[in-house]
């Protein structure tokens, strides 16, 4: 399965390298709070952000053009520690519907990555800022949103991707041997 997987991510980077001009190098920049970023060159092209997450059964990349993204992967299984469940309740608890400690997680998780403070993110500056299809819209403290949506595969792994912004989302899941799926 991990081999699909990065044969799917080879094809992404060869098609986007491939749109690359001669005199367009690539270079690796830092955005806000350090998250890495891949500057395609010239204004008129976007730059590259990826989020890369895993579990023992799913690996998944997210890639998006000018607007940071963030994905976490866990197993449904995955015991979350009653401590960190209680530090998770703002974000289970405003919910439409109240999420597990996994799904909470991987929510927390998303955001952390697409802000790019990582687990520096504090939980308790996260509120619910409104819906987008399939999901919520997150504000952190200094008032960056981030569109989240969190969804179930059929390896039984819970996926959470976070897009800046409260704008609409596209979202591609690629799961080898069960074809494509969208959130």
């Amino acid at each position: 399965m991990e081999s699909q997987v990065a044969a799917e991510m080879v094809d992404v980077v060869a098609e986007l390298w491939a749109s690359l001009t001669s005199t367009e190098i690539p270079a690796l920049a830092r955005a806000q709070h350090g998250k890495p970023v891949l500057v395609l060159g010239d204004e008129r092209r976007a730059d590259l952000t990826v989020s890369i997450a895993h579990d023992s059964s799913s690996v998944g990349v997210a890639f998006s053009f000018r607007r940071s993204i963030g994905l976490d992967i866990e197993s449904r299984e995955r015991v979350i520690p009653p401590a960190v469940e209680l530090l998770l309740t703002p974000i289970s608890a405003p919910s439409p519907r109240f999420l597990t400690p996994v799904e909470a997680w991987t929510v927390y998780e998303a955001l952390a990555k697409a802000d790019g403070r990582g687990l520096g993110l504090g939980i308790s500056g996260l509120s619910i800022a409104g819906t987008a299809a399939g999901g919520n819209v997150w504000a952190v403290a200094d008032g960056s949103t981030y569109a989240v949506h969190t969804t179930t595969l059929d390896t039984g792994s819970t996926v959470s991707v976070a897009v800046q912004g409260a704008g609409p989302v596209s979202v591609r899941l690629v799961v080898p041997g069960s074809g494509m799926g969208a959130v």
